[in-house]
C-alpha cells in the first residue's frame, strides 16, 4: 500500500539543496561547537523564521536537523559529544558532499 497524499522531502531528493543544508549545518557547528540538534535548529534557513513556527513545525525541524547531523556524523565531518541533550562539534574534516 502507497501513501499518495505524502510528498517526499525536496532536501533528499535535491542534491544541491541536500549539500546547502549540510553545509549550513557544519558552519553553525563551526561558530558554535559543542551544539545541540535544537540550537544548531535555530541557526538554519526554513522556509518561515524559526521563532514563528507552531510547536509541530518545531519538532519537525528538529527532527530533520537530528537527520543530517546522523548523516555527517557517519560521513566524518562531524562528530557527537553525547549527552543529554546530545552535542555535536566539527572534526577536522569538513566534507559536505551528499
Amino acid at each position: 500500500m502507497y501513501f499518495r497524499s505524502l510528498r517526499p522531502n525536496p532536501l533528499f531528493l535535491r542534491p544541491k539543496l541536500r549539500r546547502e543544508r549540510f553545509a549550513e549545518i557544519v558552519a553553525a557547528l563551526s561558530v558554535r561547537p559543542e551544539s545541540t540538534a535544537w540550537e544548531i535548529s535555530q541557526h538554519i534557513s526554513w522556509s518561515r523564521p524559526f521563532d514563528t513556527m507552531s510547536d509541530r513545525l518545531l519538532g519537525l525541524a528538529v527532527r530533520e536537523t537530528h537527520a543530517h547531523l546522523l548523516v555527517l556524523a557517519d560521513r566524518g565531518s562531524i562528530r557527537s559529544l553525547g549527552g543529554h541533550p546530545e552535542r555535536w562539534t566539527p572534526t577536522s574534516r569538513k566534507e559536505v558532499t551528499p
